[in-house]
């Protein structure tokens, strides 16, 4: 059975969440309101951030790419 206007428009609104919590992330990073530390053996705590918000960068990109495919593909009238 194929999806309805209103199944895209669902999925659309549940990845625009997942891209807004991935945007809101990136700017607390970037701004020092968050951090993201990794205890090592005999390093101690190790600042993993900078390798989160380019992961959470990338993550942005696909999903504003999945976005677009669909309002072009499903959501154009």
């Amino acid at each position: 059975m194929a999806a309805s206007k209103d199944d895209w428009k669902a999925f659309r609104a549940e990845l625009r969440r997942q891209l807004d919590l991935e945007r809101r992330f990136i700017e607390n990073a970037e701004s020092g309101r968050t951090g993201i530390w990794h205890e090592h053996p005999g390093k101690g705590r190790v600042d993993a951030t900078a390798g989160h918000i380019e992961m959470a960068k990338q993550a942005a990109a696909v999903l504003e790419g999945v976005i677009a495919k669909i309002d072009t593909d499903h959501l154009a009238d």
